[in-house]
């Protein structure tokens, strides 16, 4: 059989008229695996041991209650561990539904290769994403540098003029930022920082991408977002910065940590991402300029 053969005969195999999209990978996906050794849970039981297991006729009737066994039928079955060095980033389910022949030791053989392979091919991905992802955020804050910001901002505005919907950004500053380093040092200011970006993280939406701009600034792209929507966002930010306690923040000449805000939006603002930057920071040195803890847009 080659492979559209092996589609149309699981077709017909299988009541629903969707063919892929079937009562059996409804059933598939909703498969849930607690990884702990137990009889019932063949899956995590490979997965915990890192070895193959081959179901066989006569032996598989010894795991009638384990959830892959019910939910696959199957009158023989073979799992098989992805590897990447010792570590375990999957498994390969296979039966023997179609042809019904004995799986044999080649088969276990072949599919053994076939797991080491895309074990290791899983895991170089994963590592590759993870070394991206690393050079792409800020050391000290975890938030997006000021680079991949430049990207994002371009890649975001490019989709707005796609989509024809606007999009918003906010440049924030810490108030009086010089006092408190020169007072307890970068060390100290460094820890504020990071609790700072934090505190905007946990408070920006899932859609929106926080960034560090650089020293004190921070930079937040807020996708299909107009300016008046943008504004609560900042003010609502900006409130919540004022309530949080920071460390020593009695340094301050309020006596409390503070920021400014300033904000532009696509299109009235501008249509590059340098106009958008610009017309957001002139804004944020009005805001300072006017008193600072507001938000000028």
């Amino acid at each position: 059989m080659d492979l559209e053969d092996l589609i149309s005969a699981y077709k017909s195999s299988d009541n629903s008229s969707n063919g892929f999209e079937s009562a059996f990978i409804r059933q598939v996906q909703n498969i849930k695996v607690p990884l702990k050794n137990n009889t019932e849970n063949l899956l995590s039981a490979v997965a915990l041991e890192g070895m193959p297991l081959h179901l066989t006729h006569e032996t598989i009737q010894n795991y009638k209650n384990a959830t892959i066994v019910q939910v696959l039928k199957s009158e023989e079955l073979v799992l098989i561990p992805l590897k990447a060095k010792d570590k375990i980033n999957g498994i390969i389910v296979a039966d023997n539904f179609i042809t019904k022949e004995p799986i044999t030791k080649d088969d276990l053989r072949m599919l053994t290769m076939l797991a080491n392979q895309a074990g290791l091919a899983i895991e170089n991905s994963q590592l590759y994403e993870k070394t991206v992802m690393q050079a792409n955020l800020d050391s000290l804050t975890e938030l997006w540098n000021h680079g991949y910001f430049q990207y994002l901002l371009q890649s975001e505005l490019e989709k707005s003029r796609i989509i024809k919907l606007p999009l918003s950004l906010i440049m924030l500053d810490i108030d009086y930022f010089k006092i408190y380093n020169d007072t307890l040092g970068h060390q100290s200011g460094d820890k504020v920082l990071k609790s700072l970006a934090l505190l905007i993280k946990n408070q920006s939406r899932k859609m929106d991408f926080v960034c560090r701009y650089g020293g004190e600034e921070f930079a937040a792209i807020l996708p299909q977002t107009d300016k008046k929507e943008a504004f609560l966002i900042a003010e609502h930010l900006r409130q919540d910065i004022e309530k949080h306690i920071f460390a020593n923040e009695e340094i301050f000449p309020n006596k409390k940590l503070t920021v400014s805000l300033g904000i532009s939006t696509f299109p009235q603002d501008g249509l590059l991402p340098a106009e958008l930057i610009t017309a957001a920071d002139k804004n944020l040195y009005q805001a300072k300029h006017k008193g600072k803890n507001i938000t000028c847009c």
